[in-house]
């Protein structure tokens, strides 16, 4: 039954004229029957709404089409009919000759009237409800839009009319072009031509103004304010013009229109929809609700037909935001290149639909659900108006032999626990029911017949595992066809958590954490991790709980444990526990509750007793232990620098990368940029150096250069000078490119994110920690990894570049100590020299091997810069720092020399290493010494040169 609420009607208010001079006789006297408009009256005892009393009741017969009104009420001295609610007055209604709608007074009322009205034109009382019961849309007329012309009826797409809400007008108020085309958008049409605003139609003086202040900050509905009460005049009425609609059919291959519950290749405005990415089960479900269905069963892609390929493809990238709401969707009906026939949608739409054809009427229903049809009662009606005959059919009852829909549909399970799965099966007699999973078959499960046609399937399932996961199907055979019912199980789960790992010292390492990933569901991963020699901290992890004494809650437990002396140990207890999220420990009994649910809003008191909730908890807070978060790849828009691989894709700790400046473009090096600026933009990203920094044009061309002139005082970027305006020297090959060294975590798709630590040091990551968390926020769960994953890093222990300064002659011996896992050998190489085989090495245990090189009467030529090397699988590991061996030695001797009298002799002395604190100068045999002149501002005294 449609039901919509009309324009008031011109009769009502301020359309009458009249006289009070006559020339009329008795027999023109007008008799009346009447419907006051009185407002409800209070039993001054009682305060209680009384019904109105002073209605005159005109008899059932009268044939005036206006006033065959009469009331049923529900007082037991006035009971005709018994009133249920205002679905029941309209039901009277429909059965009633000549009924066109009701009124129905106020709920609060100790006696509930209906009056049955034989008008269209209908005014609801202050209070009251009224409704026509004529051919038009109830979800629009009694809750949305309409556009009318001057004599209120409905326009079409194009038509310039009145914009109504709710019968009455819309005020100006705030009113703009967003709030246009939300409103056409609204009632189904493509856009807004036009809109203005005034007294245009006589109808506007009779009707109310319903709406003001309407400010939309899009083009939809959803984004709009809006207020029911008014400060305006009709002149401030909108008056709206929209355009295109939206015209869905259902075709089969022929194009011949498909009845309900077939399915059928859509149409929009005779051309197809292209069902890209973004077409999904709400808009699938809106578009069956604009042709009349109820829900969509079904949808698809393909090209099946040669008339499917002629047709032009007319709409595409349907998004509804909303199940139902077509003003929710956004959709493209230009740019369609893109697409192609393959990409057809085909749609199966569930509902009732009704076909006449030449005294024959057909009640089709399509997809027959147990749920919704089983034992409905269907009657046909057939009406003679024009003899003001009516006749009706038996009633014809639908039975549905069938599943009935799972309740819940969907379980959300974490590893470890057990699940039920049922369904029921309702047929006249007693069948087998089985299950499968996807194409696999499981197993029959138990099979119980309940009684009254019903069999009920249950499959148990223990100790569940991520591969659980997926759609269930509870499945049975009758009569030779087949029925099925679909549960979906979700096993939350870590897949892949970080494992120990071994790498060398200078490269990267990277760590895998996988848990369960499902579209629908957002997810968090994040790593924690604690440094070397720490662990994961109880009393930080104290420190962040979400504290509350003296409370309990109860039907959460998982476990609980006896001989629990403190509250940390439970706390403890509950980081090792899968699913836990919330612990109560009572000291008085030394008893740990462990929960798998979150303080509800009503929890028990209980006195000396602590609870927490962790999944608060973002992670251990303190300098030993460090919350490693998981960024997507766009989220580097966000930040002020970023690096990315020669593909685009982000480069992670350790990897060599072009240098970007907010996402935008290249950052030109300049004459300024160097080791400083390069650490202060790598500590800028979260990482704790540069490793190496480099430029040059590696077909980066496309890009615009973004940054210049960067110039830094330290490693901080806050002490960098920089211009965002770009010299004319400036060019790609002058692009920088870096790798930084730390830690970074990109999530990808599905449940992954990877952990890279760049630039490895045995000194920074050996024997660091790992754990991986997963945080499901919507359903409350978080995981976390049992183990942490321990870190060993093969590379030279604290051996950092040193200067050795020695007099020649003397010895000097240099170590350095290579930790691995086994016996290596460990020697030196010189620079320039290609072998690595001087010192002695020596294995300690443990991985530690320590090689020595020595030298006796040191001479010059031992000078140079020593690195320490390793051999290990094949492999050369160089150490990152060198020592400096620097022999001091004079290398020029003066010599005995014969000069000219009144010439000038010349004699050298040549020293092989010297630094701003070396003093040199002469001594004659008399013991005067003899000095180089001071420099300007200096003076001479006995030691030499001093500064002023």
């Amino acid at each position: 039954m449609l039901v919509c609420f009309l324009i008031p009607s011109y009769y009502y208010r301020g359309t009458c004229s009249y006289s009070e001079s006559h020339n009329c006789g008795h027999s023109e006297d007008v008799f009346l029957t009447c419907i006051t408009d009185v407002e409800p009256t209070r039993n001054e005892s009682t305060d209680e709404p009384t019904r109105n009393d002073s209605t005159v009741e005109p008899t059932e017969n009268d044939s005036t089409e206006a006033d065959i009104s009469f009331r049923i009420v529900d007082e037991d001295s006035n009971d005709l009919t018994e009133f249920r609610s205002f679905e029941s007055c309209q039901e009277w209604c429909d059965d009633t000759p000549r009924c066109k709608g009701v009124t129905v007074s106020p709920e609060n009322w100790a006696a509930r009237e209906c009056f049955l009205v034989g008008t269209t034109h209908i005014t609801a009382r202050s209070g009251w409800t009224a409704s026509s019961l004529t051919d038009c849309d109830q979800d629009e007329e009694l809750f949305g839009f309409r556009i009318v012309d001057k004599d209120g009826n409905d326009l079409t797409a194009g038509g310039r009319g009145l914009l109504l809400y709710k019968g009455g007008t819309v005020c100006d108020d705030s009113f703009n072009d967003y709030a246009a085309f939300a409103i056409c958008k609204e009632m189904g049409y493509d856009s807004a031509i036009a809109w203005e605003s005034g007294n245009y139609f006589d109808v506007q003086e009779d009707l109310l103004i319903k709406l003001d202040d309407v400010s939309c900050s899009e083009q939809s509905w959803s984004s709009c304010s809006y207020t029911e009460t008014n400060n305006c005049g009709h002149s401030e009425d909108v008056v709206l013009t929209c355009s295109g609609t939206h015209d869905f059919k259902l075709v089969d291959n022929e194009g011949e229109e498909v009845t309900v519950g077939e399915r059928g290749l859509l149409l929009h405005n005779e051309g197809t929809v292209c069902g890209d990415d973004e077409f999904n089960a709400n808009a699938a479900n809106t578009i069956c609700r604009k042709m009349g269905h109820s829900v969509a069963k079904n949808w698809g892609f393909g090209n099946q037909s040669e008339f499917q390929s002629n047709l032009t493809i007319n709409l595409a990238g349907v998004n509804c935001i909303v199940d139902g709401s077509w003003s929710s969707c956004d959709y493209n009906l230009d740019n369609l290149t893109s697409c192609e026939h393959s990409l057809d949608v085909f749609l199966t739409c569930c509902g009732e639909s009704v076909t006449n054809i030449e005294g024959r009427s057909s009640l089709t229903i399509g997809c027959l659900s147990y749920d919704e049809n089983h034992r409905n009662n269907y009657t046909c009606l057939v009406e003679y108006p024009d003899i003001e005959l009516s006749l009706q059919s038996y009633p014809a009852s639908v039975y549905v032999k069938g599943f009935v829909e799972s309740d819940p549909e969907i379980h959300n399970k974490q590893a470890g626990e057990n699940v039920t799965l049922t369904c029921l099966y309702v047929t006249t007699g007693n069948v087998s029911v089985s299950w499968t999973k996807g194409s696999e078959s499981l197993f029959t499960g138990l099979t119980t017949y309940l009684g009254d046609g019903v069999t009920q399937g249950a499959l148990v399932l223990s100790n569940l595992s991520v591969t659980d996961s997926g759609l269930y199907s509870c499945f049975a055979e009758e009569e030779g066809r087949e029925s099925y019912v679909a549960v979906t199980l979700n096993v939350f789960g870590i897949i892949s958590s970080p494992v120990n790992s071994i790498g060398y010292s200078g490269d990267k390492l990277t760590l895998l954490c996988e848990a369960s990933y499902f579209p629908n569901i957002p997810m968090t991963i994040h790593v924690w991790k604690a440094e070397a020699g720490s662990n994961f901290s109880k009393s930080d992890m104290f420190n962040k709980l979400c504290i509350k004494e003296n409370y309990d809650f109860m039907g959460a437990d998982i476990i609980m444990v006896n001989d629990v002396d403190s509250f940390m140990d439970c706390i403890a207890l509950c980081f090792d526990q899968a699913g836990c999220v919330s612990v109560t420990h009572q000291p008085a009994t030394s008893r740990c509750w462990l929960k798998h649910t979150e303080f509800g809003d009503n929890p028990q008191d209980m006195d000396g007793v602590n609870s927490s909730n962790l999944k608060c908890w973002p992670g251990p807070p303190d300098t030993e232990t460090a919350v490693i978060e998981s960024t997507e790849n766009d989220d580097a828009a966000n930040d002020t620098f970023s690096l990315v691989d020669i593909e685009g894709g982000a480069a992670a700790a350790g990897e060599h990368g072009l240098l970007l400046y907010q996402n935008k473009g290249t950052v030109c090096a300049g004459p300024h940029f160097d080791g400083t600026a390069a650490n202060a933009i790598c500590k800028e990203m979260g990482y704790y150096s540069a490793k190496r920094w480099e430029v040059g044009d590696y077909l980066q061309g496309s890009l615009n250069i973004s940054l210049a002139s960067v110039n830094c005082e330290n490693d901080t970027w806050e002490s960098c000078d920089y211009s965002e305006t770009i010299p004319s020297s400036c060019h790609h090959g002058q692009d920088v490119f870096l790798t930084c060294c730390g830690d970074s975590m990109v999530s990808t798709t599905e449940g992954k994110a990877t952990l890279t630590i760049g630039c490895l040091s045995y000194d920074r990551n050996n024997e660091d920690k790992y754990k991986c968390f997963v945080d499901y926020s919507d359903e409350g769960i978080t995981l976390q990894s049992r183990d942490a994953a321990l870190i060993h890093v093969k590379g030279f222990l604290g051996f950092n570049s040193v200067v050795h300064k020695v007099i020649a002659g003397d010895e000097l011996s240099i170590s350095c100590t290579y930790m691995t896992t086994k016996n290596v050998s460990v020697a030196w190489k010189k620079e320039g020299t290609k072998r690595c085989a001087q010192g002695i090495s020596v294995y300690h245990g443990n991985g530690r091997n320590q090689g020595t090189l020595t030298f006796s009467n040191i001479s010059v030529a031992d000078s140079g810069g020593y690195s320490c090397c390793a051999v290990e699988d094949g492999r050369e590991i160089l150490s990152s720092g060198i020592a400096n061996v620097k022999v001091i030695d004079i290398v020029t001797q003066p010599v005995s020399t014969v000069g000219f009298s009144n010439d000038a002799l010349t004699l050298d002395c040549f020293l092989s290493y010297f630094d701003e604190n070396t003093s040199m100068y002469w001594e004659d045999e008399n013991g005067i010494k003899l000095r180089a002149p001071c420099s300007a501002g200096d003076y001479m005294t006995a030691s030499g040169c001093q500064q002023c």
